[in-house]
């Protein structure tokens, strides 16, 4: 059974993370050709595509109410993120969330076979009411979606 790991992202403009975070090098190279120094290298079969390997699935809300004071570990707006590696090496994978003003990244490090989940929270009075599409990406993977936030009717 795959270890797992458990990230969380309190996303209202600062980060809370929980275990180790690593930061994964970027390549600014132009070439066609992979270079030997820039971590792009061609896989078994030649070629340098996203990794196919990677599955990448996102609980979201469809909707939540709009609450201006409220309580971030009950009332957010919960994403559950999860990466599984489904390849036979360990890779780096960067993870984000983007919505509204939030986009907030996490670093994983899968080992073959291996699945982690990063949480985020969105508090809705960062969004404010209406319709706010969200992406979220890891790596080269990618699922959208819509989240709603209303305003829920007062009894009198």
């Amino acid at each position: 059974m795959p270890d797992w790991h458990r990230r969380s992202v309190l996303a209202t403009g600062t980060a809370l993370v929980t275990g180790s975070v690593l930061v994964a090098g970027a390549s600014g190279e132009e070439e066609q050709q992979p270079d030997e120094n820039d971590g792009d290298e061609p896989d078994e079969n030649g070629s340098d595509e996203p990794d196919e390997n990677l599955e990448l699935e996102v609980d979201a809300p469809e909707a939540v109410p709009y609450e201006e004071e409220a309580d971030p570990t009950e009332d957010a707006a919960d994403f559950d993120i999860e990466v599984t590696n489904r390849g036979p090496e360990t890779t780096e994978v960067e993870v984000s969330l983007e919505i509204g003003p939030i986009d907030e990244p996490v670093f994983l490090e899968l080992e073959a076979g291996e699945c982690d989940t990063a949480h985020y929270g969105v508090m809705s009075r960062d969004l404010g009411v209406g319709e706010h599409d969200w992406t979220v990406t890891a790596n080269d993977e990618t699922e959208t979606g819509t989240l709603t936030v209303y305003e829920e009717e007062q009894d009198c």
